[in-house]
């Protein structure tokens, strides 16, 4: 190993230190090591005797070339440091030896030291009359961790996460399984049969001379209310089939003797082919009204005849 440090320098500059070692194929300089030097302790020391190690991303940086030639390999190392002892002046600075690691080819790690150099330091305008100061040189670039746009991009992206995981459980709880909302309660037949004869009324078929149109509608809808109020199908059930119902139930017991002549009527008119008067028009509608009002269901004693006269357009009794 052979290193070489010049004598003389200027205070603030840089000198290097060249070391060149030859040995065999199978061995290497680490340049690893070269690095760590400048945070151990032989660092400070060094520093103490008025020495500094540049900047290992700077151009000052420590070197390795490595060449190859007749069975043999020589390295040679770079290392720079700053000199800058602590008064101006003349000074003799010592720069003590420096280690350097290397690897043998069986993976054992061995360390070189470097010899200790003088160097005579001046200061930089020792020998210029009238020195001026010199501009600063230009900025080298350098790298810096940016904590406010690594905290600003953890927060864009936790806001994307929590916004898809809130649009996902605004999605699910729009399509979730809801149950069916419950039909509305049916109307009372009363009320129904009420209203049918009430727009029977505003038809004016008797006026028009309609009297078959007028009595089916009315037998039509005294028919419905009789199944729906009593339990069966007033429109599909036969005559005989309507008063077997009636006769059944107890609260049908008042209109029994009505309801047997409204369908015997209703049958000529059907099934005889016998033409309703004008007479018996108004006469089945005023029969089929009370039947209905009638047979309504009691409440406090009285028949409600106030929610059905509510019902129907126009209050007609």
């Amino acid at each position: 190993m052979v290193d070489r440090f010049p004598q003389t320098g200027k205070s603030g500059h840089r000198a290097v230190l060249e070391v060149e070692i030859t040995h065999g194929l199978g061995e290497r300089v680490l340049p690893g090591a070269l690095q760590i030097q400048r945070q151990s302790d032989a660092a400070k020391i060094i520093e103490n005797r008025g020495f500094a190690f540049p900047d290992i991303h700077g151009p000052a940086k420590p070197t390795v070339e490595r060449t190859e030639a007749q069975g043999a390999a020589k390295t040679r190392v770079r290392l720079s440091v700053v000199l800058l002892p602590k008064e101006a002046g003349r000074h003799e600075l010592q720069l003590p030896p420096l280690p350097i690691a290397m690897a043998r080819g069986s993976g054992e790690v061995i360390t070189l030291c470097t010899q200790a150099h003088s160097i005579t330091v001046e200061d930089p305008t020792v020998n210029v009359p009238n020195p001026k100061p010199k501009p600063n040189p230009q900025p080298t670039r350098q790298i810096e961790f940016w904590e406010a746009l690594r905290n600003a991009a953890y927060a864009g992206l936790l806001t994307l996460v929590v916004g898809a995981l809130a649009y996902a459980l605004a999605r699910w709880w729009q399509r979730r399984p809801r149950p069916t909302p419950p039909p509305p309660p049916p109307r009372p037949p009363w009320e129904v049969a009420l209203e049918e004869f009430h727009d029977i009324r505003l038809a004016r078929l008797i006026d028009q001379e309609r009297y078959e149109d007028h009595f089916d509608r009315v037998t039509h809808a005294l028919r419905q209310y009789l199944g729906d109020r009593f339990g069966f199908d007033g429109l599909e059930s036969t005559s005989a089939e309507i008063m077997a119902a009636i006769r059944s139930s107890a609260d049908a017991q008042a209109i029994l003797e009505e309801v047997e002549s409204f369908l015997r009527e209703s049958d000529l008119v059907r099934f005889a082919d016998v033409a309703p008067t004008e007479a018996q028009c108004h006469g089945i509608l005023e029969q089929s009204e009370q039947m209905v009002r009638r047979t309504m269901p009691i409440r406090g004693g009285e028949v409600d005849a106030e929610r059905a006269t509510e019902t129907t357009p126009g209050g007609q009794p």
